[in-house]
């Protein structure tokens, strides 16, 4: 299994090779996170307010919030603001490997608690940072990395590059790979 650690190489592979994984990691996290993961909670978070009479939307954005104040310590807004984002830019999009992990955790365990137990959303993304996150953690505004679009661009092209730098092999097919 891979150690996913902030700033350090993973085991066995070179730098490039590490930050090529590192990238691609990122862009299926947050893609998992995008596609699946958060428009399941959220149709949960919006059957739940539909059930206890609340507005979905504004139950949702609630739990959006919640969230960012449980991992970072600021809302999505105040996130874009103190990194200079566009105001309608996804803010995953710029979430390092640590974060997209907690953010995943927390939409599973979360979606879990508010559709099995029926626990207010909101009250479910507190309770389960509590059970979840590490002790010594800290909600604090994390570094933001590189846009994963860009990077994942940037890395496809390094990939390219490195590929037609090596010369090619044959397999035992025949065919060049």
């Amino acid at each position: 299994m891979l150690q996913i650690t902030k700033g350090s190489a993973f085991k066995g592979f070179t730098s490039e090779e590490s930050q090529e994984i590192e990238v691609f990691l990122r862009y299926f996290f947050r893609k998992h996170l995008k596609d699946e993961l958060r428009p399941s909670l959220m149709n949960v978070v919006k059957d739940y307010a539909t059930r206890h009479n609340l507005n979905p939307r504004r139950l949702c954005s609630a739990v959006h919030d919640q969230m960012n104040l449980s991992l970072q310590g600021i809302t999505a807004k105040e996130f874009r603001q103190l990194n200079d984002l566009p105001a309608k830019c996804y803010i995953r999009d710029y979430f390092e490997l640590e974060i997209l992990r907690h953010y995943i955790s927390l939409n599973e365990h979360v979606e879990e608690w508010v559709s099995e137990e029926d626990v207010h959303p909101v009250e479910a993304v507190k309770q389960v940072c509590q059970r979840i996150l590490p002790r010594r953690y800290h909600p604090q505004p994390r570094p933001i990395a590189e846009n994963i679009n860009s990077a994942v661009k940037r890395e496809s092209k390094n990939r390219a590059v490195r590929q037609r730098s090596m010369p090619q092999q044959l397999t035992i097919w025949g065919e060049a790979s």
